[in-house]
């Protein structure tokens, strides 16, 4: 346990150096002023990395749509929004892991935007354990609901108003996505299949002439969290 602590501190740093060295490479070539009146929908807003994110769009003016399952959370952190200085900021409390979620919030999100700038996928399910010792495969499919099947849907139902405003969408993916990590099989499967889906994507859409920085895959290293959005 003492040496997977160990390789967890030092992947988390070696994320935070290239982190820092990324923001230092692009900071001169970075205009905030592009960020403002963008509209962005954040799916798992309510802690974690997609709150910090919807803190840091507000900051820059940008119109934002946060998506998480707790809506006395949400509702916090739109006011903090609001506060730091988005143009407007609203919330969609919804479990993305059936179709008819993901249904619901393309539909709010069309009410809301005429098509959003900006789509990041951040909302996950964690595994942690050994897994042949605490295997239920009754689960097996919820993970994949989460971490994977919602992502699929929630960026095809809002891909064409994507390619109308040559959006973005953000997928927050894991290193486990990359690299194997024990204690991690079913996270790791997942994360693993959202690669496959949306590197061949943006392969799709290039061979159709979009445009071929539609989306981004962001890899993390391991952080604590409070609580799964």
């Amino acid at each position: 346990m003492a040496v997977l602590l160990k390789v967890a501190v030092f992947v988390g740093i070696c994320t935070a150096l290239v982190a820092v060295l990324v923001a230092w490479y692009t900071k001169e070539n970075f205009d905030p002023e592009t960020v403002r009146g963008k509209k962005v929908v954040i799916c798992g807003a309510s802690t974690g990395i997609g709150e910090e994110l919807a803190y840091q769009y507000a900051k820059l003016g940008a119109q934002l749509l946060l998506v998480a399952r707790r809506e006395e959370a949400l509702k916090k952190v739109v006011v903090r929004c609001g506060e730091l200085g988005a143009q407007q900021a609203n919330y969609v409390v919804a479990d993305l892991s059936s179709l008819e979620a993901a249904k619901h919030l393309a539909a709010e999100t069309n009410k809301l935007f005429d098509g959003p700038d900006v789509l990041i996928l951040n909302h996950f399910m964690p595994f942690y354990e050994i897994w042949n010792q605490n295997s239920n495969l009754d689960n097996v499919p919820r993970y994949f609901a989460v971490n994977t099947i919602s992502y699929i849907n929630i960026a095809t139902l809002l891909l064409p108003g994507l390619q109308k405003t040559n959006g973005s969408i953000v997928v927050v993916s894991s290193l486990v996505g990359v690299v194997p990590v024990p204690r991690t099989a079913p996270y790791c499967g997942n994360k693993h299949a959202l690669h496959g889906f949306f590197d061949t994507l943006r392969q799709d859409l290039a061979l159709q002439g979009t445009q071929r920085d539609l989306h981004n895959t962001v890899c993390p290293g391991l952080y604590r969290h409070k609580e799964c959005s």
